[in-house]
């Protein structure tokens, strides 16, 4: 598999590998380094990947075995889930798959139909991370007026959402 074919499919499934190792660390770090460990595994096992595979499934396969090995290496950690467990938040994700592709659909739809205004905040507040009060610096409002925005603007994708998905316009 090539450089470029690999990327197309890493990013069609990146968001819900994070939703299933979300799901078994619960811990964005953990997260973040899990992600970064599956992805170099995949890489380096692209060749064994047959075309028509499930790719999800197949990373998954190794999103498993990662969780597995962090989980032997924090053995006395309470916080860390069973293997039967594993399987199971594996299974079903694999079975929320569609779903989770509709909503997120719908999700980027709306949020494409949001106001420049609302965009920045929602960029910068969730797909840059930053804290409300540097998301208000930059905006010039104040934290309270941010968060009242983004509240409001969640009610809005939320509806939005939902009006989508009812009305099976994914």
């Amino acid at each position: 598999m090539d450089r470029s074919l690999f990327a197309t499919l890493w990013a069609g499934i990146e968001h819900r590998l994070r939703t299933y190792l979300a799901a078994c660390v619960m811990d964005q770090d953990q997260v973040d380094d899990l992600v970064q460990r599956v992805a170099l595994a995949c890489w380096r096992k692209r060749d064994a990947f047959q075309e028509g595979q499930d790719f999800l499934a197949w990373v998954l396969g190794f999103a498993r075995l990662e969780v597995l090995r962090g989980r032997r290496d924090r053995a006395r950690d309470r916080h860390v889930l069973d293997e039967d467990l594993l399987a199971t938040l594996e299974s079903d994700l694999s079975a929320l798959v569609p779903e989770l592709d509709q909503r997120h659909h719908a999700l980027e739809w709306c949020r494409a139909g949001l106001d420049g205004r609302a965009r920045d905040l929602v960029e910068m507040a969730y797909g840059k991370s930053l804290p409300l009060a540097a998301v208000a610096r930059k905006v010039g409002s104040s934290h309270a007026a941010v968060r009242t925005a983004l509240c409001r603007i969640r009610d809005r994708l939320r509806e939005c959402v939902e009006r989508r998905l009812a009305g099976g316009e994914v």
